[in-house]
């Protein structure tokens, strides 16, 4: 695979990584490195790094365009709202609807697209017009941006034919048991505790069986020492002595048998239960905090688009008087009006971005830590199904080492023989042999 290439299906910080290569949603990456868990090193712009392969799709040489080429350096494509491309230039702040050639000297390319600037026509703008061009948000769901169903282009899922937690849980719900919204990533915690409720009901399960295990061996073996029918004799009595052996033999078997569901089953799934309960506590306040942070970039657009609004229209206003009456004072005020509604929108473009980097943050911690729950859940049951095979392997254990037992009472009570126990006690006890006769006159 090393040496094609992929194109990115989400924008990705490099921040999970140590050497992660940072790169925006729609861009040509070329395939350096493979690794079977899932991340495969990249290169792009010149740059390597490190990425997950569910962020990317794998693209097909003989369908790419001229636009799949790598682009120039310091350039940067990005995607609007509406599905066109727009560039960057990340040194210059160069903006332009046209494609950056990436062989010097060559004419630009204009992307085709509709109500795209006629060919070989540059079009930039300024950096407060790109912010307005930008802030048209398609849609906002408490405070998460989704696109409009009628500019919505077909969204490729990360694992298909999979169902991962990672694909169906973006968007929020009402909470079932009363009229709160709760988080996607929510639903998916509330699974978690409710597997670590039944993971704790079934360590108490496993408890009590120890505790009837524990009293029935302890009344077996009390039983195996009361002297009843002691006095029996021959093959019958050593028959009914073998049986009351058999059952402190019984009682040791399931004491030993407690014993190990206690250490080979109720404590795993304690210590597995403890150990899932922090790592849902940590995903919980982890997500809490970056929908919290992303809530607060999103007011802050609000807050910023009202603040532009507002210059906007005072800008509006002065322009207005001034072709009332033109006079110096005026067109100050209009200089100063500009000047203002220009910070303006460079205070919600700044707006825009932070909360862009938030909800990409947002994103990538969604993707991979829904990925870990969904990990963790495969563990869980695993582990619970493992150890629930070794209760039915001790329990088969138990049943055998009975039947060991058993088995020397079953075998004397097979070789009673009531005319050789006859024969033992007479030649023992007789007191003579000789039998009476008639007296004689």
């Amino acid at each position: 695979m090393s040496g094609s290439f992929c194109r990115s299906l989400y924008a990705f910080t490099g921040d999970q990584h140590q050497q992660g290569l940072k790169f925006e949603a729609g861009e040509l990456i070329r395939i350096t490195q493979t690794l079977d868990g899932g991340w495969w090193e990249g290169e792009k712009d010149g740059v390597k790094g490190w990425f997950p392969s569910t962020y990317v799709q794998l693209q097909n040489l003989s369908s790419m365009s001229p636009l799949d080429e790598p682009l120039a350096r310091d350039w940067k494509c990005y995607m609007s709202p509406q599905g066109r491309r727009y560039y960057v230039n990340t040194v210059s702040n160069e903006t332009t609807w046209e494609r950056p050639s990436s062989t010097p000297g060559t004419p630009k390319t204009a992307a085709k697209h509709k109500n795209s600037v006629p060919t070989g026509k540059k079009h930039t703008f300024s950096r407060s017009s790109r912010c307005l061009w930008m802030i048209s948000v398609p849609l906002q769901i408490h405070s998460v941006t989704f696109p409009l169903p009628l500019h919505m282009s077909e969204q490729q899922l990360l694992k298909p034919d999979e169902w991962s937690y990672c694909d169906y849980f973006w968007a929020d719900r009402k909470d079932p048991q009363g009229s709160a919204i709760i988080s996607g990533f929510e639903v998916l915690l509330q699974k978690q505790l409710k597997g670590r409720q039944m993971q704790k009901e079934m360590a108490e399960f496993v408890r009590e069986r120890i505790r009837i295990e524990e009293e029935y061996a302890k009344n077996l073996s009390k039983l195996s020492q009361i002297p009843l029918a002691a006095q029996e004799e021959g093959t019958l009595g050593s028959a009914w002595a073998q049986l009351k052996k058999s059952l402190a033999d019984e009682a040791e078997v399931h004491l030993k048998f407690s014993s190990k569901l206690q250490s080979e089953v109720e404590k795993p799934l304690l210590i597995f239960r403890e150990n899932f309960k922090k790592d849902m506590k940590k995903f919980d306040h982890h997500m809490s905090d970056l929908r919290k942070q992303l809530a607060s970039r999103s007011a802050a657009v609000e807050k910023a688009r009202k603040a532009l609004a507002d210059r906007q229209k005072d800008l509006e206003l002065k322009t207005q008087h001034l072709e009332i009456k033109l006079n110096s004072k005026i067109e100050e005020d209009i200089k100063k009006a500009r000047r203002k509604s220009t910070q303006a929108g460079d205070d919600l473009m700044r707006c825009v971005d932070l909360y862009n980097q938030s909800q990409s943050k947002w994103f990538e911690e969604m993707v991979t830590s829904s990925l870990e729950l969904e990990h963790l859940e495969v563990e869980r049951v695993e582990m619970i199904r493992q150890h629930l095979c070794q209760y039915t392997t001790l329990r088969h254990e138990t049943d055998m080492f009975n039947q060991s037992t058993i088995e020397p009472v079953d075998k004397l009570l097979r070789s009673v023989d009531p005319a050789r126990d006859r024969e033992l006690w007479v030649r023992e006890h007789k007191t003579g042999e000789l039998r009476p006769v008639d007296m004689d006159i």
